[in-house]
């Protein structure tokens, strides 16, 4: 048994409150688009891209993934993240020139300004 004091115990106590309600499961999904961060946002598209875009065709602003697909954008930030954990940080601006190349309606999307 878990120590019940841990940092996911609210969260665990509001997911089993909301089990009595029987949501549909895609509206929870949207929900979580809906409601959370954008690194967790940015994964629940990737993993559920057809909800993503429901979303977005009902007119709903989706800050980056929005304007692009949700894969892209995923793979662009990801490599960005690698980038910068790499072995020489002296690389990052010829490996961010590479990304805005091989990226380029991603790169566009990210660095627009709303």
């Amino acid at each position: 048994m878990t120590d019940p004091n841990t940092a996911w115990d609210f969260d665990y106590r509001a997911a089993t409150g909301m089990l009595p309600a029987d949501f549909p499961f895609t509206a929870l999904i949207m929900a979580a688009i809906l409601r959370g961060d954008s690194a967790n946002r940015r994964k629940i598209m990737c993993a559920f891209p057809a909800v993503a875009a429901d979303l977005t065709a009902r007119g709903v602003q989706l800050p980056l993934h929005s304007r692009l697909e949700p894969t892209a954008a995923q793979a662009l930030l990801d490599d960005i993240e690698l980038a910068m954990d790499g072995p020489s940080p002296a690389l990052l601006p010829r490996v961010m020139l590479e990304l805005r190349l091989k990226y380029p309606e991603a790169w566009q999307a990210l660095t627009a300004k709303d």
